[in-house]
């Protein structure tokens, strides 16, 4: 479960509203923020580790957010998820900047 009181204002209501919009043809829902969190700040350059500390999270937590994107995004690594994100446009400059 996240924590707001470690997040900055409004980011998971931010990244849902956006998680909401996205529709994407071929693209599962995205039917929660964690997960699509996740990826934004890995694709920014965080490592799980780091992830896990922002969340207020288990590391473990973090890997399996990153397993359902993966696998909402049809992929199986990281590098992949980035990539595949970026070019459906998932991972876009105002995307990333709720994440920070």
């Amino acid at each position: 479960m996240l924590r707001r009181p470690m997040l900055r204002g409004s980011m998971i209501d931010q990244v849902q509203e956006f998680a909401n919009r996205l529709a994407i043809p071929g693209l599962p829902e995205w039917t929660g923020v964690a997960a699509l969190l996740a990826l934004l700040l890995v694709a920014d350059g965080l490592t799980a580790a780091a992830v896990a500390r922002r969340l207020v999270v288990a590391e473990r937590t973090v890997h399996k957010h990153l397993e359902r994107a993966y696998a909402k995004l049809g992929v199986s690594d990281r590098v992949s998820a980035v990539l595949r994100a970026q070019r459906l446009g998932i991972l876009s400059e105002p995307a990333l900047a709720m994440a920070r």
